[in-house]
């Protein structure tokens, strides 16, 4: 059951919904029958009309608490989400927009996270709980430059700028919308060159389920069936480059230590392992569309990787700059930032100056940074002159490494480099 039935089925119990009609045996409803009924208008207005509906009579709580908001819905809604935000390769510091987000549950975590976060839907109602929800979770920032704002669609248009956001997330949202194409054109405007538009959706006979069939008969909502291969004809059509699909587990699965054993030995998992891939993977499906390559970055820490040269010792006069020349070689992955590709400055790579104790123990570890001048590609190399001035003659011990603004420190931190400071 989905999370939005299971709201209608409480606020049905409690006689707070009222009841179009019920589905009568053999009176079977397709999508394509409530598409040709309703318009996006109109489906608009439902979704509308359900969230003021909820808030009205209590659901509110209800609302905010997802994922954990049902024993019986949770564990599986949270293993999908697992799933997405792997596949979503999401660090701090991108531009997300979540689309038909409601009361914005999954980019409330999001931006906790350390994402800059839009959340999209077509309900005021909806984004007025989110707003109040990103407020509740301000405390709980891992990134305190990390930014949250909302957005109102009309069903057909997103109101955001071409090629604004790294990711767009859909998740429990794109079965509803009818007008597909129209919609996967605008997630592919607005994406970046190597973003990626994410989904964790229900399967291909969705539509046949009874709590489907009663949404639409009972509802102005569209419970369509997500057929991958169809929907990757619209994203090609749209621009998209690639598709990667995730295959699904049947949560149900489960083996017994000799099956365990068996598996580890063998590889194989036997016709009931086959039976519940195929089922999990056929009742829901969680894919990637991509607008062009993807490409790592210095806000992915797994692939920061780098060679430093530094000088030995150094000789300055008090008061007086004396320049360090230091050397960095990009042996990662993923290209570094400069401070001009990232004004947010999460991931952004810079020349950390460290100073130590004459034992070499870091005393400061953020005594100086010297910014790129320019991104890093792999492979590539880059001579950084740093200034430094000291104000009292003696012996200074410095170290220096790379950091990744609010990522890591590279780790590759040279050993202490004595400055003697000398009078003039």
């Amino acid at each position: 059951m989905s999370f939005r039935s299971l709201v209608r089925l409480i606020l049905s119990w409690l006689g707070l919904l009222g009841v179009a009609r019920r589905v009568r045996a053999g009176d079977v409803i397709k999508p394509s029958d409530v598409i040709q009924r309703e318009s996006v208008e109109s489906l608009v207005a439902g979704a509308d009309e359900y969230y003021r509906s909820a808030i009205a009579n209590g659901a509110t709580a209800f609302l905010k608490s997802k994922p954990f908001h049902s024993f019986d819905d949770s564990p599986q809604v949270l293993v999908r989400l697992g799933w997405l935000l792997d596949g979503a390769r999401l660090t701090a510091g991108l531009q997300v927009a979540e689309y038909g987000g409601g009361a914005g549950w999954l980019a409330a975590l999001l931006w906790q996270m350390g994402c800059h976060v839009t959340c999209i839907d077509p309900s005021d109602a909806a984004l007025a709980l989110a707003r109040e929800l990103f407020e509740q979770r301000r405390p709980l920032l891992t990134w305190p430059t990390a930014t949250c704002a909302t957005a109102l669609t009309d069903g057909h248009t997103i109101p955001l700028a071409d090629g604004s956001m790294d990711r767009v997330i859909c998740f429990d949202v794109f079965h509803h919308v009818p007008n597909q194409a129209e919609i996967l054109r605008e997630f592919f405007r607005v994406l970046k060159p190597g973003g990626i538009a994410c989904f964790s959706e229900p399967g291909r006979h969705h539509s046949t389920t009874v709590a489907s069939q009663e949404e639409m008969a009972n509802f102005r909502v569209l419970e369509n069936d997500i057929v991958v291969e169809d929907i990757w004809q619209l994203a090609r059509n749209a621009g998209f480059s690639g598709i990667d699909i995730r295959p699904m587990m049947d949560a149900s699965f489960s083996l017994s230590l000799d099956g365990y054993l068996s598996l580890l030995k063998t590889g194989r998992v036997g016709v009931g392992g086959r039976d519940a891939l195929m089922n999990g993977t056929a009742s829901t499906s969680v894919f990637f569309l991509q607008k062009g390559t993807f490409a790592l970055d210095s806000r992915y820490a797994s692939c920061l990787s780098a060679s430093v040269a530094a000088p030995s010792s150094l000789r300055a006069a008090v008061n007086t700059p004396a320049v360090m020349k230091v050397s960095c070689r990009n042996s990662g992955e993923g290209r570094w930032l400069s401070a001009t590709a990232d004004a947010s400055q999460s991931g952004v790579v810079t020349l950390g100056i460290m100073r130590c104790d004459q034992g070499g123990v870091v005393v400061n570890r953020d005594w100086r940074r010297v910014s790129l001048p320019r991104d890093v590609e792999p492979g590539g190399s880059i001579d950084l002159s740093c200034e430094l001035t000291f104000s009292e003659p003696g012996t200074e011990y410095l170290r220096v490494d790379l950091v990744s603004e609010h990522i890591k420190w590279f780790g590759t931190a040279t050993g202490p480099i004595a400055v003697t400071v000398s009078l003039p």
